[in-house]
């Protein structure tokens, strides 16, 4: 796994999420505040990620957009996950 930590917003996705091995698939992660996933939408959109799998994000979901899964743990936020290609539909 590699993790890069950063400025969400500054960050080539296509770039880091090539897939190191054949079977390799990327998720994204993002913990942000609600006011922002209107904007992460956006951000979203405008990439091209190939391999890309998932995005998972901490706490606050997308207004119009139905999570695979939700995972709930006691004392933990929920993590919502999405397909990532449906995310970055144009």
């Amino acid at each position: 796994a590699h993790i890069y930590f950063g400025n969400f917003y500054k960050q080539d996705l296509a770039r880091h999420a090539k897939p190191r091995q054949p079977a390799g698939r990327s998720v994204v992660f993002a913990f942000l505040m609600p006011q922002n996933m209107d904007r992460v939408r956006r951000f979203l959109t405008a990439q091209t990620i190939p391999g890309g799998k998932y995005f998972l994000s901490y706490t606050f979901p997308f207004k119009d957009y139905e999570p695979l899964k939700v995972i709930r743990a006691p004392q933990c936020g929920p993590v919502y996950i999405y397909d990532l290609q449906e995310l970055t539909k144009k």
